[in-house]
């Protein structure tokens, strides 16, 4: 059984030191061991942020060269896709990267493209997934589309309470890593016409 926490007072929690450089993306938008969800419309462009923030992670840049966000220091990174395939996912890192030299993200790079067995909500999926981190070691995984990766009821705030709970597991798992997830959302489609919902 783990140890129980207990409540902390306030005075105690204003007086705790925590470590300097905790976020893989600055300013806090991406803590270590944090799980970032970024969700949008189809065809948004949500594929191609999380490109974007992968090319940033795994050579230590800024994404979009902003002047806001930063990366500290480089990041292992696995993105996992549904949608792509390895044929347009190519494709994509290829125009993604053009102008970047492959020693800077050779050995922190790395992609699987469409794999529908790995469900969450089946053990023999959640082990795909455990195997390809172990594999990879990873600091960072991002998953695209998060919808194609459970069989959960997104209606039902219990299955999906217990998909974050196996995204956690996942993480303590790997605790050694700093492992954060990235998550891409699809949005419902909005409606059209005189009765809109």
């Amino acid at each position: 059984m783990s140890e129980q926490k207990l409540p902390l007072k306030i005075s105690d929690l204003l007086s705790m030191t925590f470590p300097q450089n905790s976020f893989w993306i600055e300013p806090a938008i991406l803590p270590k061991g944090g799980t970032l969800l970024f969700g949008g419309a189809a065809k948004t462009g949500k594929s191609f942020i999380m490109l974007e923030l992968a090319r940033a992670l795994s050579t230590g840049t800024r994404p979009f060269s902003s002047s806001i966000f930063s990366v500290p220091g480089k990041a292992k990174v696995l993105v996992i896709e549904q949608e792509l395939g390895e044929r347009e996912s190519q494709s994509r890192y290829s125009n993604l990267l053009k102008n970047t030299r492959p020693s800077a993200y050779n050995d922190y790079l790395y992609n699987l493209s469409k794999v529908p067995s790995m469900q969450l909500n089946s053990n023999e999926g959640l082990k795909y997934l455990y195997d390809a981190i172990d594999h990879v070691q990873p600091n960072v995984v991002i998953l695209d589309p998060i919808s194609m990766f459970h069989g959960f009821d997104e209606n039902s705030n219990t299955e999906i309470g217990d998909l974050f709970k196996r995204l956690e597991k996942i993480k303590g798992a790997f605790s050694h890593l700093s492992l954060s997830l990235i998550l891409s959302h699809h949005f419902k489609k909005p409606s059209v016409g005189p009765y809109k919902t």
